[in-house]
């Protein structure tokens, strides 16, 4: 009787430690897993632009807050209080404040450059906090060879629409047109993949005449395109990386009084860029879809946040708009403002 209430005891104690494994955690610096959040009827998702002073932005934002909206979510947008592009010690600043407040379940955000997302997604990822990169992505190879998750990204295949762009001009250009490029910051990813879509789509057609690289603004835009109208007072178009250096080199062009014998292309497709080419100051605008980069980012956070297994690559297009679309597609465009 003793041998077998004492084997009985042994069997408990045997069970009980079991159960205790089962339901014990470690915490020896592990990353916490992503994508194993309980399904919830509602999310609090941080919607986090690389600046709201870029218009295009704005759009990508509101379009992300509106979708939020229409799945009964609450989308919180946030940027860095400078609101410049280039702060990125801003960006991983506020990222950090997300991460140590607690409620978020899922984070959106815009890149201001690839190797400063990356510690912010390093430090969501060891937070067990799901990212979805939109417009500007991470650096994912990266991120994979330190030990790290890649993370879905969404936005527009900058090179192959800057592609798209050259060829665009060589289509409606004689061979050897003059022509000067406004590029983007020096070192961003998306201003890179422009910069040589551009190049690439152009295969020699047209003479390069010159280029420069500015902090993507208006102002830059404007200067830049100054200085390269004094030295080459023959250029015969100008292509713009973004719509607000676009603004800045038509303002250029207008105070010369030569706005009417240079076209300038722009790329973004914002609103600001679009009137340009519906009032015939550009001929032309290669045209992102921000509302659906915005919208679609959302889409994949979600499918993020409850383990399922989302595309980790979903280009929003995009689309070259020349005067005869530009009121439809700013109309389009508008509920976002």
């Amino acid at each position: 009787m003793k041998s077998k209430r004492w084997m009985q005891c042994v069997a408990m104690v045997l069970i009980i430690g079991l159960l205790a494994v089962g339901c014990g955690t470690t915490d020896g610096g592990e990353k916490k897993e992503e994508g194993k959040t309980e399904k919830k009827d509602s999310y609090k998702i941080a919607i986090v632009p690389n600046s709201l002073n870029d218009p295009y932005m704005i759009i990508l934002s509101n379009a992300a807050k509106a979708r939020c909206d229409e799945l009964g979510m609450e989308g919180v947008v946030q940027s860095t209080s400078s609101g410049s592009l280039t702060d990125v010690a801003g960006q991983t600043e506020l990222i950090e404040n997300i991460i140590a407040n607690g409620t978020y379940d899922g984070v959106v955000v815009a890149a201001m450059s690839m190797d400063g997302i990356n510690i912010s997604v390093k430090a969501c990822q060891d937070a067990g906090l799901p990212v979805v990169m939109m417009d500007n992505n991470a650096d994912q190879d990266a991120l994979e060879a330190d030990g790290y998750k890649r993370v879905p990204f969404v936005g527009t295949d900058n090179y192959s629409a800057a592609v798209a762009t050259g060829e665009w001009i060589k289509e409606n250009y004689p061979e050897g047109t003059k022509i000067a490029k406004i590029n983007g910051e020096e070192g961003n990813d998306n201003g890179n993949k422009r910069k040589q879509g551009i190049d690439d789509g152009l295969d020699g057609w047209c003479e390069i005449v010159a280029e420069q690289s500015t902090d993507w603004s208006v102002d830059e835009g404007y200067i830049a395109a100054q200085n390269i109208l004094m030295a080459n007072p023959d250029v015969k178009v100008f292509w713009n990386a973004c719509d607000a250096i676009g603004i800045g080199c038509v303002r250029a062009l207008e105070e010369a009084g030569v706005l009417d014998q240079i076209d300038v292309i722009g790329f973004d497709g914002t609103v600001d860029g679009l009137e340009l080419v519906k009032n015939g100051d550009e001929i032309a605008n290669t045209a992102q879809a921000p509302d659906v980069a915005g919208k679609k980012a959302i889409d994949v956070l979600i499918e993020t946040i409850e383990g399922k297994d989302p595309e980790m690559v979903t280009d929003s297009g995009f689309e070259i708009i020349t005067k005869e679309k530009a009121d439809e597609t700013i109309k389009k465009l508008q509920d976002y403002l």
